[in-house]
C-alpha cells in the first residue's frame, strides 16, 4: 500500500483564484511538536481539495521553508499548502532562538496583528478565508476568528484522555485533590534532590487515583497527571493560567479537532462525547467546554504507515526545524538484524546533564544492544535545567561527558545524530525499540510503528502519556528514577533488556504489533478528516 492512499480526491488546480474554492488557514503554536501533526493534518484536508494557508511566526516560517522543499511531498502538494510568516512585533535583530519573556509574549499576544494582516494581504491575493483551524495553545486565535468573520476549528496536540483531564480540572479539585498544587511539591522536592550531593532514594510518587474522570474506569493515578512542570510553583501556577485561558474560548470554536483515534482511545472518546452532549445547553455559562471533540488521527507521516520504499530524500517531514540525517540514519539501520536497535531519542526540549548522558550511554552499552541515539545541539548542561536557564543555547560537547575512548569502543553497536528522520528511523525493520520522553508524536508513531517503548517522561502529557503506554496499552515500560528524575546506567541497562529481551518483551512487542495495525487502518479511513473536509467544503459553498 503506497502513502497515496490515504488520499481520496484529485487535487484540483487553483491558480491562486479562489471562485467558491476553499481556503483554510492552519495555525500552528510555534514549537516542533506542534507544527509536525498540524502540517500532516494540513496534507489530508489538501488531499481532499483544499487550499491551506499554513502560517506560522516569522523565523519558524523560515526554518519550515527549507525543510518543505526538500521534503517527499513538496512536489504533490506546492500548488495546494502555500507557507506563510507570520510578523511578530520583535525587532529584526532580536534573538528568537533562546526562550524568553519577550519571544513569550509574542506568541501569546503579539502574533496576533500580524495574522491579522496576513488575513487581509491573502483576500487581496484572492485567498479569502473560509475558515481557521489553530493550535489549542494559541490564546489570540478565537480574537483572529471573530475579528474576521471566519468559523474557527481548535486543534488539540494531544491525547484525547488528557484533553478529558484537563477539561475536568475544575471535579479533580472539588474532590479535594489539586493538581497544580502538587505539581508544585513535586517540582520542589525535585530541585532540592538536584542540588543534594548524597545519593537519594528511588522515586517515590503521590499515592491515590483520581476517579472522577470519564472514560477512565479505574483511575487514573495522580503521580501521572499531566500537571508536573519541573520549574516550581511559579511554573505551575504559569501552567493554570494557560491552561484556564486556553480553555476559556473553547466553546466560541466550531469544535476540537484531537490528534486521536477511536480504536486506540474508545472508551475515553465515548464517555467525552456523551459529557459533551450533556452540557450543550449551559455552553454559554460554562465556557470551557467545547461543542464537540472529533478525532482526525493518527496525524504522523504517512511513510510511518505505509512503508517509506526506496526513494532517495534529503528530508521526510517537511516540518523539522532541524537537518534530519536520513542518509546517515538509514545506511546503519540498514546493516543491524532485524528489531535489534533500541531508538533513543528524547525530543526537541529535553535536556540532560553531561552525568546523565553518561549514565544513559553507559547503562545502553552493558545492555549489549545495538541503539541509534539522538543528541540535539546544546541538549547537554554541565548543571541542571532551572527556570532561568530553560532555553539557552549554552552546551558542553558530548565528548566532554564522556570516559575517553568510550564511543570508539562501542561505535559497531552505536550511531549517534544531532537529528534523526524519527519516523523512517521507527518503521525501519532493524528497529526493536524505543527510548523515549513520551511526548505524544512520539509515542503516535511508535505505536503506528508497531515499537514499544521505554519511558522516561519529565513535564506535562508525558507523563499520563506513559501511563497510558505502560499500565493501559501495555506496550511500554517506565525508566526507573530516583527523586530527581535522574536514572543511573544499572536501571538503564535493565530498563533496555526488559525491553528487548524475554517474555515481557514479546508480548510488548505482540501488542504494539496488533495497536499497529488498528492505527494504520484509523488513518486509512479517517472518518474525522473526511467529515472535516465536507464541512468545510459546505462553508464555502454557502460563503
Amino acid at each position: 500500500m503506497s502513502d497515496s492512499q490515504i488520499a481520496t480526491a484529485t487535487l484540483p488546480s487553483t491558480n491562486g483564484r479562489s471562485g467558491r474554492h476553499p481556503h483554510v488557514l492552519l495555525l500552528p503554536y510555534p514549537a516542533q511538536g506542534h507544527v509536525t501533526p498540524l502540517m500532516e493534518l494540513a496534507k489530508r484536508l489538501a488531499a481532499q481539495g483544499i487550499e491551506i494557508i499554513f502560517a506560522s511566526m516569522q523565523h519558524i516560517h523560515d526554518k519550515l521553508t527549507q525543510a518543505w522543499t526538500r521534503s517527499r511531498d513538496f512536489s504533490r502538494f506546492r500548488h495546494h499548502i502555500h507557507l506563510r510568516g507570520i510578523r511578530d512585533g520583535l525587532p529584526p535583530e532580536f534573538d528568537r532562538e533562546t526562550w524568553s519573556q519577550q519571544v513569550n509574549d509574542a506568541i501569546a499576544v503579539g502574533l496576533e496583528e500580524g495574522a491579522l494582516e496576513l488575513v487581509g494581504n491573502l483576500v487581496s491575493e484572492g485567498r479569502p478565508i473560509t475558515c481557521i483551524i489553530s493550535d489549542f495553545f494559541l490564546r489570540w486565535t478565537s480574537s483572529l476568528a471573530g475579528k474576521v468573520g471566519a468559523p474557527e476549528w481548535i486543534f488539540w496536540p494531544q491525547s484525547a484522555g488528557n484533553f478529558s483531564i484537563y477539561l475536568h480540572t475544575e471535579e479533580i479539585i472539588s474532590s479535594g485533590i489539586d493538581p497544580y498544587k502538587i505539581a508544585a511539591e513535586l517540582s520542589g522536592s525535585k530541585e532540592q534532590a538536584v542540588q543534594s550531593d548524597v545519593d537519594l532514594p528511588p522515586q517515590t510518587q503521590p499515592r491515590g487515583v483520581v476517579t472522577c474522570i470519564p472514560g477512565f474506569p479505574m483511575g487514573v493515578p495522580i503521580a501521572y497527571l499531566p500537571f508536573t512542570t519541573p520549574f516550581g510553583d511559579a511554573a505551575a501556577q504559569k501552567v493554570r493560567e494557560m491552561l484556564t485561558q486556553c480553555f476559556d474560548r473553547v466553546s466560541q470554536a466550531q469544535g476540537i479537532i484531537g490528534n486521536s483515534y477511536e480504536a486506540l482511545e474508545q472508551g475515553i472518546l465515548e464517555e467525552l462525547t456523551q459529557r459533551l452532549k450533556q452540557q450543550q445547553p449551559n455552553a454559554e455559562q460554562n465556557r470551557r467546554w467545547p461543542r464537540s471533540f472529533r478525532t482526525v488521527g493518527p496525524l504522523v507521516v504517512e511513510g510511518t504507515l505505509y512503508g517509506i520504499g526506496g526513494e532517495k530524500v534529503t528530508e521526510l517531514s517537511g516540518t523539522s526545524f532541524w537537518r534530519e540525517e536520513v542518509a546517515e540514519c538509514k545506511e546503519w539501520l540498514d546493516k543491524q538484524p532485524v528489531a535489534s536497535v533500541v531508538y533513543v531519542a528524547f525530543g526537541s526540549l529535553k535536556v540532560l546533564t553531561a552525568s546523565q548522558v553518561q549514565e544513559v550511554l553507559l547503562g545502553m552499552a552493558a545492555s549489549g544492544h545495538r541503539f541509534l541515539m539522538v543528541v540535539r545541539r546544546n541538549a547537554v548542561r554541565s548543571k541542571a535545567l532551572t527556570a532561568e536557564t530553560f532555553g539557552s543555547q549554552f552546551g558542553v560537547a558530548l565528548e566532554e561527558a564522556l570516559p575517553p575512548g568510550f564511543l570508539e569502543s562501542i561505535q559497531e553497536r552505536c550511531k549517534l545524530v544531532a537529528w534523526a528522520p524519527q519516523t523512517m528511523v521507527l518503521a525501519h525493520p532493524s528497529v526493536g525499540g524505543f527510548f523515549s520522553h513520551c511526548g505524544w508524536n512520539s509515542t503516535l508513531e511508535s505505536l503506528c510503528c508497531g515499537v514499544p517503548i521505554l519511558g522516561w517522561p519529565w513535564l506535562m502529557d508525558q507523563m499520563s502519556n506513559c501511563w497510558l503506554l505502560s499500565d493501559v496499552w501495555k506496550v511500554g515500560l517506565l525508566l526507573e528514577c530516583n527523586e530527581a528524575n535522574e536514572t543511573t546506567k544499572e536501571k538503564v541497562e535493565i530498563g533496555i533488556r526488559k525491553l528487548m529481551e524475554g517474555s515481557l518483551a514479546e508480548r510488548l512487542r505482540a501488542q504494539a504489533m496488533k495497536i499497529k495495525d488498528q492505527a494504520r487502518e484509523a488513518a486509512r479511513m479517517n472518518h474525522g478528516v473526511l467529515s472535516l473536509a465536507q464541512e468545510i467544503h459546505l462553508l464555502a459553498c454557502n460563503s
